[in-house]
């Protein structure tokens, strides 16, 4: 589903995973209300669709194309969506002229009588080495080009990179949650933002026993997401104030630095950690002073208290 298009009302999905699966994960998600009449057919419940197969180096329609067509005019449906479209063919996934054929047939499929709009799910290339992130590149699909070339629209999913995390105020371990979607190819339309969306589990019941398996969330990050709530920077000046008092300030680097702490005990990104470090520093919030004359050792203090002084 993409923001700002109309929601179809009749939606018929096939996948390779249970149809159970796809049906919880459907009812967590954002845009299931709008939806009058979700369709599911799983390929591992029932037998698999295949709309074309290679015969002596011919690209040969399946009788399911047919039938495919007879479904979608049956049932009036607005958006069919196919998951993966590797599954669906057994000709070779680098040949563009094979690969070509098999989307025109997947689109004549879909115009009949009562013309539904066509979803494919398609995997992508394991990344190039240096490469951390595919997003917004319809070229990083894996197989024959042609797939992007007939298509309409391409749309990317991809992780949420370390850089990305810093600058969106994610911790870096918890970047794996979240994936963003970015139109890759839309021919006049204006260029729009990545959206962003947050994996959510969700568990399932089993015959033994239950599963979990994830649900995607839309996610709006913050405006400003390297700012400090004041509850949390007072809490942290205590804990400098206190370890200062009992001869054991933070150091600058290593395990026991503040920036280290801040990271640990208060969840503050590295970026967090590191700007609101600096900006004590340099407005005297904090400073670098020996503790142990004797040994020379330093650490860091509190010597202005924000709104209080020294």
């Amino acid at each position: 589903m993409i923001r700002g298009l109309d929601i179809p009302r009749r939606i018929y999905r096939y996948t390779q995973n249970h149809a159970a699966i796809w049906v919880k994960q459907v009812h967590r998600s954002a845009y299931h209300p709008q939806a009058e009449n979700l369709f599911v057919y799983s390929g591992v419940d029932g037998g698999k669709f295949l709309i074309a197969r290679e015969i002596e180096g011919h690209v040969v329609n399946t009788p399911h194309k047919e039938r495919g067509s007879k479904l979608i005019d049956d049932l009036n449906i607005d958006l069919l969506i196919i998951d993966p479209f590797i599954q669906t063919h057994f000709v070779s996934e680098n040949s563009n002229e094979q690969i070509s054929k098999v989307m025109v047939a997947l689109r004549e499929m879909v115009l009949g009588e009562y013309p539904a709009a066509l979803n494919l799910i398609h995997h992508i290339r394991k990344p190039q080495p240096g490469s951390n992130s595919i997003a917004g590149d319809m070229y990083a699909a894996r197989g024959a080009g042609s797939m992007q070339g007939e298509a309409h629209m391409v749309f990317t999913l991809a992780d949420m990179t370390r850089k990305e995390s810093e600058a969106l105020g994610v911790r870096e371990e918890d970047a794996g949650w979240y994936v963003r979607l970015d139109d890759a190819k839309s021919k006049l339309a204006a260029p729009s933002a990545a959206h962003w969306f947050e994996r959510e589990g969700i568990e399932i019941p089993r015959k033994i026993g239950s599963e979990e398996i994830g649900a995607l969330m839309p996610w709006t990050p913050d405006a400003n997401p390297n700012e400090v709530p004041e509850a949390t920077k007072l809490a942290i000046l205590n804990v400098v104030d206190s370890r200062w008092k009992n001869e054991r300030p933070f150091k600058e680097i290593g395990d026991n630095s503040l920036r280290q702490f801040m990271r640990d005990q208060h969840k503050l990104t590295r970026t967090q950690a590191r700007v609101l470090f600096r900006k004590w520093v340099q407005e005297e919030v904090i400073a670098k002073e020996i503790y142990n004359k004797k040994s020379k050792t330093s650490g860091y203090r509190v010597i202005n208290w924000p709104g209080r002084g020294k």
